[in-house]
């Protein structure tokens, strides 16, 4: 079972959560339709892991056809703002050996622009420090929590199918 969610990082919104039994076109497409829904952007930075299913479905979901009169079918053009970058981890001996950064839609220099160090930093502040008693929750506990999260969503979803809505 694959949950698939989609959070305003400045934020910290959650855009829209979708589940499905496989990690397919269709679960991303969802989930990136109810992105769109949310309303008009400016500039968009979608970051995604390695699966090339991301791309292709954001370049479908987010292109605005251009009438030009003509016969046939409209041209298809993406938005100026969306920026499309992915993080693509290469594994040995199940450890992480590196991490490829890759901009597959827009400019370099604008996506690193949104990934700034600064932003980063402005971020960071917002955490509280570990001498004050905060302990982060460990890798074990944050897996519970979303398996717990995606069982409630799939118990709604089938809840929703069998009453039709």
């Amino acid at each position: 079972m694959w949950l698939a969610s989609a959070i305003s990082v400045s934020s910290r919104l959650w855009l829209g959560g979708v589940v499905r039994i496989q990690r397919d076109r269709r679960l991303i497409r969802t989930l990136l339709e109810g992105v769109r829904c949310c309303g008009t952007f400016q500039s968009l930075l979608l970051c995604t892991d390695g699966l090339s299913s991301y791309p292709k479905q954001a370049l479908k979901v987010f292109s605005e056809p251009v009438h030009t009169g003509k016969v046939g079918r409209p041209r298809l053009l993406l938005p100026e703002g969306l920026m499309i970058a992915q993080a693509v981890k290469r594994y040995a001996r199940r450890r992480v050996k590196e991490v490829l950064r890759r901009v597959v839609v827009g400019r370099q220099e604008a996506v690193e622009a949104r990934l700034s160090p600064r932003r980063v930093a402005s971020r960071r502040s917002l955490t509280p420090p570990t001498s004050s008693g905060f302990k982060p929750p460990s890798a074990r506990v944050l897996v519970r929590w979303y398996a717990g999260l995606a069982q409630r969503l799939a118990r709604r979803l089938r809840w929703r199918r069998a009453c039709g809505l």
